[in-house]
């Protein structure tokens, strides 16, 4: 398991970290130490994906990329990126691109990412009250899977809900099972559950 320790919010700027725990039997955990850091200086968690496909991990998370200069931030260009990186034990990691996120034109930077039953990867993300799908053939480069994207029908959703705050789905024979995370303007989040027919 892969967490992530923010700094403190009225404290120095500092990176939030990655850490690792393991465990034999998924209740009982042994804190393994730091991993991996970003290099945004902000009080925002690291909110990694990651998986095994058999040979090696893979782990991606969002990244700015952003150095603090003289009381303010300085963006660099393709920025904000998502980063993957590989490793053989889960600990020593290896970064291997990073990918412009704003190439895609979206927002939001949530990406649940799972292998594809053909190879490759597939990643789940969501703008506003729109499910979005990329795809990869090695977890580096992404384009949008069009033909998968689709904007969540409101008349599922209540009148109160404000948007959608995570999604991630699962293919199957007949389609894709959804699963996503909205929030009311209460601030009470809720997870609901679509199909989608078709590949």
């Amino acid at each position: 398991m892969w967490y992530s320790v923010m700094p403190e919010l009225f404290g120095p700027r500092q990176p939030s970290t990655l850490h690792l725990a393991t465990s034999s039997d998924g209740l009982r955990w042994e804190a393994a130490g730091q991993v991996l850091a970003a290099t945004q200086r902000d009080p925002y968690p690291i909110e990694p994906s990651a998986l095994h496909d058999g040979q090696q991990f893979h782990l991606w998370f969002p990244d700015s990329l952003r150095t603090f200069e003289k009381d303010d931030f300085e963006l660099r260009p393709g920025a904000p990126f998502l980063m993957p990186f590989t490793s053989a034990d889960g600990r020593t990691w290896q970064e291997s691109a990073r990918f412009p996120w704003q190439s895609t034109g979206l927002d939001s930077f949530r990406a649940v990412i799972e292998p594809r039953r053909d190879g490759g990867f597939q990643a789940t993300t969501f703008e506003g009250r729109q499910y979005v799908r990329f795809v990869s053939s090695d977890g580096n480069e992404w384009d949008m899977d069009r033909e998968a994207t689709r904007t969540i029908d409101e008349r599922s959703l209540s009148a109160d809900v404000w948007h959608i705050t995570d999604a991630t789905g699962l293919e199957g024979d007949d389609g894709t099972l959804v699963w996503f995370v909205t929030k009311r303007q209460s601030g009470r989040e809720e997870i609901r559950v679509g199909f989608r027919r078709g590949n």
